[in-house]
């Protein structure tokens, strides 16, 4: 029965998840918290003494160690001496207070660590998982899973555990107390707080789970939704579907709005549900106390201590149950938290040994077949390419041919499931992958760029302090680009906007050249890079390619448009995923 216990299982399960430092840092803040109930007893039993003194009949003294402290300290008023232990007891709990503070901000850290920890172990995750993983993924559900759920579970699970723990102790300490003090204020607890606290947890619990649960799914789906319909705005606004978008989004937004408001109802009912506890508990102490004390003076005693107790149980109880709630609705997220702890960072220095895969002599393709997951038909089968040093190669062939597979299998973002790849005679593989990509860089159909400056696009990666301006201008100038760029207002700092909204396609593109060049790329490659533009925006792309070379660049460009191979030593056709045939611009222009 303990070994299933909710509390217990999640706590085994943080634990398996630590880093052997985490779990050391996690038992110093248990050992705190051990001390923090203690000082939060301390401050409690405080209020005991006060209160005989204020209730004693006697006008000068007092017996017992109250009247040793008063004797010791010279007193011979009441009143000096119970304003002296009210300042004491103010000063006790502004200690304790501070101590309570200051073991709030290490549960913080602690748990917030590991929030920062497992979200980059999940992000290390997607990457590899691999290319093909990430593009067969919502890019919604990939935010969720590596931002969302490692917060979540450090602030809704880790957080409160520790919390629960330490109110635990409290609660404990605090019953052991009142039931050797008085029982009867024990027995009162126990028969009318801890049923209702029971049954509320009863009814509550899986709908907690439940609503946390379909939070988690919705969010990538508004995501999802929002995302369409911004990114979509021309053709949706051009088609008069706006109003359908916004349906959609409002749909998923009033799920979300619905899931708040019972969270919120649930996060508040604990409180409520505990004080109306606490109050029925005073109301049958009062009833039955006219008749079970003689002295009203003990009546008031014993209701004062159960006030007190209350005071301090109240709050404990209710942040026990609202971490159990938290913990039982925030189960989903183990399931991310578990394969973010398992993911292992491949470690390689690239400065050992970035000359042991040598690019001298030629690329090849040998034998190479590939077939994706999932499928029966084999894109590439028994393929044969040579691609020389130096030189400037085109690639053709319809639709489904195979181009784009060709492409990634010389970026190493898919691994061949036949024959091989070989640099200079040295077969590429996942041990010498990170040396090989760092040699190669791709332009793409779509370049990416993200919402900053034009330095910042093309030193991808960089730290603003560390770009070389005198290399990004010279990449610039090399991809035709560096007069638009002196024009735009702010020069190499002007924004480019997200996605590149400031730039034209043309402009875009040749950023993405002078990226590649900026990487120190050895081999570039041009995926459709001028497909998606006109004329007159084609010819300057193809302009500022055919200006690199001579430059000692190695050129693969796949294109669809034969005007951008014109300057190609070689153009390769591509039938079947298997066939290759080899011929110049001119005799590719005449078999057309």
């Amino acid at each position: 029965m303990i070994k299933n216990n909710l509390i217990i299982q999640s706590c085994r399960f943080i634990y398996d998840v630590l880093g052997r430092n985490e779990r050391v840092a996690g038992a110093k803040l248990l050992i705190l918290l051990f001390f923090n109930s203690i000082f939060e007893i301390i401050g409690l039993a405080a209020f005991l003494p006060l209160f005989t003194i204020i209730l004693s009949e006697q006008e000068v003294g007092y017996a017992g160690v109250v009247g040793d402290v008063y004797n010791y300290l010279g007193f011979s008023d009441n009143r000096m001496f119970v304003i002296f232990v009210a300042s004491v007891i103010l000063f006790v709990f502004i200690l304790k207070n501070i101590a309570s503070l200051y073991i709030v901000k290490k549960q913080a850290s602690f748990s917030l660590g590991l929030f920062q920890r497992f979200s980059l172990q999940m992000h290390r995750y997607y990457y590899e998982k691999g290319f093909l993983y990430l593009k067969g993924k919502n890019s919604n559900e990939v935010y969720r899973d590596i931002n969302y759920i490692p917060q979540r579970f450090s602030e809704n699970v880790v957080l409160p555990i520790f919390q629960l723990i330490n109110e635990a102790v409290v609660v404990l300490l605090i019953a052991v107390g009142l039931m050797l003090y008085d029982y009867r204020v024990m027995g009162l607890l126990l028969v009318f707080v801890l049923p209702i606290i029971f049954i509320f947890y009863n009814i509550v619990k899986n709908r907690i789970s439940a609503l946390e649960s379909q939070v988690n799914g919705l969010m990538p789906k508004l995501g999802n939704s929002i995302y369409q319909s911004i990114f979509g705005y021309t053709d949706i606004v051009l088609s008069g579907k706006d109003s359908y978008y916004r349906a959609i989004v409002g749909k998923y937004l009033a799920a979300m709005v619905d899931a708040a408001v019972r969270r919120t109802v649930y996060k508040m009912a604990p409180t409520k549900v505990l004080e109306t506890g606490m109050v029925l508990a005073i109301f049958i102490l009062i009833s039955f106390g006219v008749f079970m004390f003689d002295d009203r003076a003990q009546l008031i005693s014993v209701l004062g201590l159960f006030a007190l107790g209350g005071y301090r149980l109240l709050p404990s109880m209710n942040r026990i149950l609202i971490a159990t709630l938290s913990v039982k609705g925030h189960q989903f997220t183990f399931d991310g938290i578990r394969l973010a702890s398992i993911s292992i960072e491949k470690e390689l220095d690239l400065q050992d040994g970035l000359d042991g895969l040598d690019f001298s002599r030629d690329l090849r393709f040998s034998d190479l077949s590939f077939t994706y997951p999932g499928s029966t038909q084999a894109t590439l089968e028994s393929l044969n390419l040579v691609i020389n040093k130096g030189e400037t190669i085109g690639i053709v062939g319809p639709s489904g041919s195979g181009k784009t597979t060709v492409m990634n299998l010389l970026l190493g973002l898919i691994e061949p499931t036949g024959g091989r790849f070989e640099v200079d005679g040295k077969s590429v593989l996942p041990d010498n992958l990170l040396l090989w990509q760092h040699k190669i860089s791709c332009v793409q159909q779509d370049v990416y760029l993200f919402d900053g400056s034009v330095a910042q696009n093309i030193a991808l990666g960089v730290p603003d302090h560390e770009i070389d301006v005198p290399k990004l201008r010279s990449v610039l100038a090399k991809a035709s680009l560096l007069d638009v760029v002196d024009a735009l207002p702010g020069g190499i700092q002007a924004q480019v906007g997200e996605r590149g909204a400031k730039l034209s396609r043309g402009q875009c593109q040749r950023l993405g050249i002078a990226r590649a060049l900026y990487s120190d790329t050895e081999v570039l490659l041009f995926d459709e890079a001028t497909s998606a533009l006109d004329n007159e925006t084609e010819q300057a792309v193809t302009e500022s390619i055919a200006a690199l070379r001579g430059s000692g660049l190695t050129m693969v460009i796949i294109a669809h448009r034969l005007t951008t191979l014109k300057d190609c030593d070689r153009v390769i056709e591509i039938k079947g995923g298997s066939s290759v045939r080899e011929m110049s611009y001119q005799e590719m222009i005449m078999a057309q």
